[in-house]
């Protein structure tokens, strides 16, 4: 769960990471040339597109939390004794170390984290396309509610 915790605080910093990013390029390119953006849209045009990538974004925020409420829920009932025998160990053998990668939580955990980092990856591609910087902090608000969402807790029904 450490190391869980310490992904997290990485991928916290991610849309941050790409705000300094944009204000660089913001800075040091767009302000040189006669438009921003690298290819920049007509406005009934990305009115369209950051619309429907605006809601994808905003829905992702009650799909992350019913996924990782279903996972904890689902990793809850597989703790109990007796359920199949998943959540006891044999008092002789430690338990096993898990990877992120072949730990079932660790692979739901990665794909919450990526899910999280995609909508701060829009905004950044979003602002490199049209060159507003109102774009990426949209998205960059909203993936940092996706991380708060996402926060790797403990798996006991606990309030975080």
């Amino acid at each position: 769960m450490a190391t869980a915790r310490r992904f997290w605080m990485f991928g916290i910093s991610s849309p941050l990471i790409y705000l300094i990013i944009c204000l660089v390029i913001d800075r040091w390119v767009f302000l040189r040339r006669p438009t921003s953006g690298f290819w920049p849209m007509s406005p009934d045009v990305f009115t369209v597109v950051f619309g429907v990538l605006a809601t994808l974004a905003v829905l992702s925020m009650p799909i992350l939390h019913l996924l990782r409420t279903r996972w904890v829920m689902r990793s809850l009932k597989d703790k109990k004794p007796g359920a199949g025998g998943n959540g006891r160990q044999p008092e002789d053998e430690p338990p096993p170390d898990p990877d992120h990668t072949d730990w079932i939580r660790g692979r739901r955990f990665l794909f919450l984290f990526m899910a999280c980092d995609f909508v701060a990856v829009v905004g950044l591609i979003l602002f490199l396309l049209q060159g507003r910087m109102s774009v990426m902090l949209f998205f960059g608000v909203v993936a940092l509610f996706d991380y708060a969402i996402a926060y790797p807790g403990r798996v006991t029904g606990e309030r975080r």
